[in-house]
């Protein structure tokens, strides 16, 4: 079996079982793993984060945003502009619906200039490796890049392992609920 037939296999048994997750276990987990981002060292020290608007079934870090940008943060997120990810700060993250407001210009040299990443992953295993959607945003985004990274997922998005090519970005911690 390849690499990216195990790869395959694990991600769509990882998204079956989020699947199977209730609304109020992705909301209490996700409320569990934003406090947590918002209490964590590596984002209480950052002054540049760049983190995630969520996908479906994705951990939503909407509160953690919010705390990061009133209390003063530069807060990034990728952005897609003609067939290429940028980096963009996020302006606000308006209520009720979230509604994302950005900058228009993307940031320059981030590889150098963000303190911490959060990034979501369909799963993550022991060893810190992340297994994204399989088309190698993140481990772009985050190759040489000097920044802590954290991964957040549901508790059902750990694995034992995950197969890793020589592309492949694990990341420095991992909080999940």
């Amino acid at each position: 079996m390849t690499i990216e037939t195990l790869k395959k296999e694990i991600r769509e048994k990882t998204v079956l079982r989020v699947k199977q997750l209730s609304k109020v276990e992705k909301e209490r987990a996700s409320q569990i793993i934003s406090n947590a981002l918002i209490s964590n060292e590596k984002t209480q020290k950052a002054s540049r984060i760049c983190c995630y608007l969520p996908l479906e079934n994705e951990v939503v870090i909407h509160t953690a945003i919010i705390k990061w940008l009133t209390n003063g943060k530069a807060i990034y997120i990728p952005k897609h502009y003609q067939d290429t990810y940028h980096i963009v700060k996020l302006e606000s993250l308006s209520e009720p619906n979230h509604t994302p407001q950005f900058s228009t210009a993307p940031l320059t040299n981030y590889k150098e200039r963000i303190d911490t990443w959060i990034i979501p992953g369909i799963a993550f295993d022991t060893h810190r490796n992340r297994l994204g959607r399989g088309k190698g945003i993140y481990d772009t985004l985050l190759s040489n890049s000097l920044g802590k990274k954290i991964g957040v997922c549901f508790n059902a998005q750990r694995v034992e392992s995950i197969p890793t090519q020589s592309h492949d970005i694990p990341v420095d911690t991992i909080l999940s609920a």
